[in-house]
C-alpha cells in the first residue's frame, strides 16, 4: 500500500512540474525567451569581446615605437601619428606633453587640452562649436580665446543644427547626428541636402569616412580614414594626392586606388 502511495505522489509531482514548465513557456513564448538570452549575451559580451579595429589600426602600446601615419586606439578614441620625430615616445592623451611636442592628433569633435590644432580645425567645447583661425589655437582653450588669438565661435550645437529647406553657403558649418559638417558648395532651400546622405557636405573629425565628402591634402596632417574595401572589410585608406576629386568626380575611399592607398600604404 505504501508503494502505491509513493508512486501516486511521484506521478502527481511530475504532472505539476510539466504544467508549470508548459505555463512558463506559454507565458514568455519562444521569442521572449530568445530576447532575454540575447540581452544578457550582449551585456556580457560587451566586457569580454573586444571590438575590432579597421585593418591597419591597433590598440595603443606604450612599448611600441610609432611612426607617421600610424593609427592607434587609446581610451576609446582613435589617434593619428602625424609627426616624424620617431625618437619620441608619447602617450596620445598625455596633458603634460604640450601641444607642440605631442605627435598624435585625435579624431573627435571634443576640444582636447594639450592637442595640436591647425587652421580650419573645428571643435566643440561646452556645446559650442569653435573654428581655429590660426596655429595659435593650440596655446589656449576656445572659451578663453573666443574672438582672438586663434579660436572663433561659430555658434552653439543647437543654433547650428542642420535644418531642411534652408539656404546654405559654401563654408557653412552645421551640426547633425552628433557630427560636424562643412558645406562644400552653395545649396538653395529647395536643393538642401541632408548631411551624410548626399553630396554637398564634408564630414569633420571622424576616422570612418563619409562617401560624399571631399578630402583635401593637409600641410601638416596625413589624411587617413577608414572604409570598407572591395571585400566589405573595414580598412584604413591614405589620400595619395591633393584631393579625392578627379575630373569633377568625388572618389570615396576604396573606389579608386589611384586616389586612395589601402593599408598597408604604398
Amino acid at each position: 500500500m505504501r508503494k502505491i502511495i509513493v508512486l501516486f505522489a511521484l506521478l502527481v509531482l511530475g504532472l505539476l512540474l510539466t504544467s508549470i514548465t508548459y505555463s512558463y513557456w506559454e507565458e514568455t513564448k519562444a521569442g521572449d525567451a530568445s530576447s532575454i538570452v540575447s540581452e544578457n549575451t550582449i551585456k556580457i559580451g560587451y566586457y569580454e569581446v573586444k571590438a575590432s579595429h579597421p585593418i591597419g589600426a591597433e590598440d595603443y602600446n606604450p612599448s611600441t615605437q610609432y611612426l607617421r601615419n600610424a593609427i592607434v586606439f587609446h581610451n576609446d578614441e582613435y589617434y593619428v601619428r602625424f609627426l616624424d620625430n620617431s625618437w619620441q615616445k608619447v602617450t596620445p592623451d598625455d596633458p603634460n606633453v604640450g601641444p607642440w611636442n605631442n605627435p598624435f592628433h585625435i579624431y573627435t569633435n571634443r576640444y582636447i587640452y594639450g592637442m595640436r590644432y591647425f587652421d580650419n580645425d573645428l571643435v566643440i567645447m561646452n556645446d559650442v562649436i569653435y573654428f581655429a583661425e590660426n596655429g595659435g589655437a593650440s596655446n589656449i582653450t576656445p572659451e578663453q580665446s573666443d574672438g582672438y588669438n586663434g579660436w572663433k565661435k561659430k555658434g552653439t550645437t543647437a543654433e547650428l543644427s542642420w535644418k531642411n529647406n534652408t539656404v546654405y553657403k559654401q563654408g557653412s558649418v552645421v551640426y547633425y547626428n552628433d557630427n560636424i559638417y562643412v558645406a562644400n558648395k552653395d545649396m538653395s532651400a529647395q536643393g538642401s541636402v541632408e548631411p551624410g546622405t548626399g553630396y554637398g557636405w564634408n564630414l569633420k573629425n571622424r576616422l570612418h569616412a563619409d562617401a560624399y565628402s571631399i578630402y583635401t591634402k593637409h600641410p601638416n596632417m596625413p589624411i587617413i580614414v577608414a572604409a570598407n574595401d572591395e571585400q566589405g572589410i573595414d580598412r584604413l585608406y591614405l589620400l595619395k594626392g591633393e584631393t579625392n576629386v578627379v575630373n569633377g568626380v568625388i572618389y570615396a575611399p576604396g573606389t579608386n586606388n589611384q586616389v586612395w592607398s589601402a593599408y598597408p600604404f604604398k
